[in-house]
């Protein structure tokens, strides 16, 4: 998905090996001749094993980035339904840093 950056959220400690942050992306949606702006908080997580946190280093608000995901996943609790969305890449348009995943680096990855 591509869009831009309205916000980044302070990463948040679960545990000892658990931290969560949060990007939030306004991308637009095309309905006929109308655009229509939408926008999706993605979740980074970094574990003992594994680090997407880390994708968000040189994004600020305003730049536009494609963001990589898993797809969706809705859970129960208590009577009350929550969805997220669980971000492994942030890619900066234009960034020339060389740090973009190849199609064979993503097509290896462990998910």
């Amino acid at each position: 998905m591509k869009g831009k950056v309205i916000a980044v959220t302070t990463p948040k400690t679960i545990n000892d090996t658990l931290t969560i942050q949060q990007v939030v992306v306004e991308w637009f949606k095309e309905v006929k001749d109308k655009s229509y702006s939408r926008k999706t908080a993605f979740e980074l997580k970094k574990t003992d094993k594994f680090d997407s946190i880390k994708a968000l280093n040189g994004v600020n608000l305003g730049d536009t980035v494609t963001v990589k995901f898993n797809e969706p996943e809705s859970r129960e609790y208590n009577g009350q339904w929550y969805t997220k969305c669980e971000a492994w890449g942030v890619f900066k348009e234009g960034a020339s840093n060389g740090k973009s995943a190849s199609n064979d680096e993503l097509d290896s990855l462990p998910f």
